[in-house]
């Protein structure tokens, strides 16, 4: 059987039946949900077959420890607290932060990345970037990330200084935090971003980085070392990049990129600012980017 076992129990048939079609309906994890309404079936389930991870509701927390790897219980109250035996999630909460919590623990077990199905060929880089400012680029880019969204997983990263944060929006996490597990020399990079990424229509995307010195801080080999983890260790097929100038290492980004996209408009300053960035990149003999670069004519300025 491939992937890992996960059972839920819990006297609550319609809670058990939501949260076994959302976890099922996470395409990209390899989860076989088994759903308990009794503790003795659930016991004599486990006496014949293996369980990886188990979601126990709390009304059995007195109950025995069972042979199951990783136990988490389902609480009402949202300061359980942790034991050696069991993890406490708080149920009433949205499937996808009760599988966040779940991944945030399996991403410190070796052996943890069966979990996602990765079935790729090479993930495909795209770039969207222009020296002309307030032309609407990021919309575009997010647009851009929408489309392809539609033939395969994608990821959508904002590089800008100041992304705006959306209402409601986490300061932390997102983009920040992987690049802190990335310093740290995680394993389980592709577990890891499920926990933090977060979804808008059809696109999957990290919260960007708040602070500008955090932003500036993140060296060329980093993003380019993060861009690796996500082809070699994620589900992603596609990553769109919405550049911005304040990051480090600017034009060795866009060189990874197998694809540019560069929104331009017809005025007289735009193009005199487009014509020196073509100069640059040919100084620096970064014709290559240009060969790469689909110029988008939008319209008007924004």
């Amino acid at each position: 059987m491939k992937g890992k076992i996960l059972a839920i129990c819990t006297q609550e048939p319609e809670y058990a039946r939501g949260l076994s079609e959302y976890i099922l309906g996470r395409r990209e994890l390899l989860f076989q949900v088994m759903v308990f309404l009794d503790l003795e079936k659930l016991r004599q389930f486990i006496n014949e077959h293996r369980v990886d991870l188990l979601l126990l509701d709390d009304i059995y927390a007195d109950t025995e420890t069972m042979d199951v790897k990783q136990v988490f219980m389902l609480c009402d109250d949202r300061n359980y607290k942790e034991t050696d035996c069991y993890h406490p999630i708080y149920k009433y909460q949205s499937g996808e932060k009760i599988i966040a919590e779940i991944l945030s623990c399996c991403a410190e077990e070796e052996g943890s990345e069966t979990i996602l199905r990765i079935q790729k060929a090479d993930v495909e880089v795209i770039g969207v970037y222009s020296p002309i400012h307030r032309i609407g680029k990021t919309q575009y880019a997010l647009q851009l990330a929408k489309e392809f969204a539609k033939k395969g997983n994608t990821l959508y990263l904002n590089l800008e200084a100041y992304a705006g944060r959306q209402e409601g929006e986490e300061e932390t996490g997102g983009l920040t935090e992987i690049l802190y597990y990335l310093r740290q020399g995680c394993k389980n990079m592709g577990i890891r971003l499920e926990t933090l990424v977060k979804h808008e229509e059809a696109v999957d995307y990290l919260v960007p980085i708040e602070m500008y010195q955090d932003l500036k801080s993140v060296t060329e080999e980093e993003w380019k070392q993060l861009l690796t983890e996500i082809a070699e260790k994620s589900i992603y097929e596609t990553v769109v990049l919405d550049i911005g100038d304040a990051i480090r290492g600017t034009y060795g980004i866009l060189e990874l990129c197998s694809c540019i996209y560069t929104p331009v408009v017809q005025e007289e300053t735009a193009q005199r600012k487009l014509e020196q960035y073509r100069d640059n990149l040919t100084a620096m003999g970064l014709d290559c980017v240009l060969e790469r670069t689909i110029f988008v004519e939008v319209r008007e300025l924004l």
